[in-house]
């Protein structure tokens, strides 16, 4: 088990408002993400600190609707979401009207001050996404990475509370990835970090 006070911040954090750059390894290939402090300050934020203390090693992309989103962001180590969990949500950033496009990221909350380590990317523009404070966007997959989102594995489509046959968050948060051994045909995010631009 990985305690959260041993972890080493991996990069130097940013000035706040510089655009940062995180590349992230999966099963189909990698993504860049360029993550805008001043879209959701507290939700970019958030995210470098889940990227620099390693939470996406090899995190299941669980919830792959296509021509919706992917939604991912449960620990592989229950044990480390439960520290997450008890580390608490973070507060809404002002919504600022950024527009959701497609490779757009945000949180996937559920209702005021409710962020906590679940994110999205919606696979296309929506007026819908990104429209309540909780789901304000804060970074945007780089264009030329969307096929590798495109390719990861939908055959499970939604969870399963919502009529799909994809992973139960609850097990999921409970075990791990042992619950996940059960969806054999997932895809994973084998890590992230933040890297310096060409």
């Amino acid at each position: 088990m990985i305690a959260l006070a041993s972890l080493c911040v991996l990069h130097a954090s940013p000035v706040l408002g510089d655009l940062v750059l995180v590349r992230c390894e999966t099963t189909k290939g990698p993504i860049r993400i360029d993550v805008h402090p001043d879209w959701a300050p507290l939700g970019a934020q958030r995210f470098l600190e889940l990227v620099n203390t390693r939470f996406f090693d090899d995190v299941g992309l669980t919830r792959v609707v296509k021509g919706f989103l992917v939604q991912f962001g449960i620990a592989a180590d229950p044990h480390v979401q439960q520290q997450w969990n008890a580390k608490g949500n973070i507060q809404d950033d002002p919504n600022i009207g950024t527009a959701v496009k497609r490779g757009t990221m945000a949180y996937a909350g559920s209702g005021k001050n409710s962020r906590s380590t679940q994110i999205w990317i919606s696979f296309q523009p929506s007026s819908g996404l990104g429209t309540q404070p909780w789901e304000v966007p804060f970074g945007q997959v780089h264009e030329d990475d969307m096929a590798v989102v495109d390719s990861w594995y939908s055959g499970y489509g939604d969870m399963s509370a919502f009529g799909g046959r994809g992973p139960d968050q609850g097990r999921q948060q409970q075990q791990g990835n042992g619950y996940l051994k059960s969806f054999p045909e997932l895809d994973y995010i084998k890590s992230c970090a933040v890297v310096d631009r060409p």
